[in-house]
């Protein structure tokens, strides 16, 4: 498990520059026991070559239990990828 407590987004090959963090956006709410949350991060891929990034983030289930309900992803102006 990734004990870092920082989202991370690293390029695959392990080399290439990955994105630039350009902007971040978040809002939340609490209703009860739950807790939601919505993040959004904006990346620029400032090099040349085309990257095949690897995006993570922590959950740490050992001090209370965390899931993630949804994800999208956006690249450029491509139509969401929802997981």
């Amino acid at each position: 498990m990734n004990e870092n407590p920082a989202f991370t987004l690293a390029c695959r090959d392990g080399h290439s520059q990955p994105p630039v963090l350009r902007d971040v956006a978040a809002s939340a709410r609490l209703a009860g026991t739950l807790f939601e949350m919505s993040l959004r991060q904006t990346y620029r891929n400032t090099g040349t070559q085309l990257l095949e990034v690897v995006y993570s983030f922590p959950l740490m289930p050992r001090h209370s239990p965390a899931a993630v309900a949804r994800a999208r992803t956006r690249v450029g102006t491509d139509t969401p990828l929802t997981t």
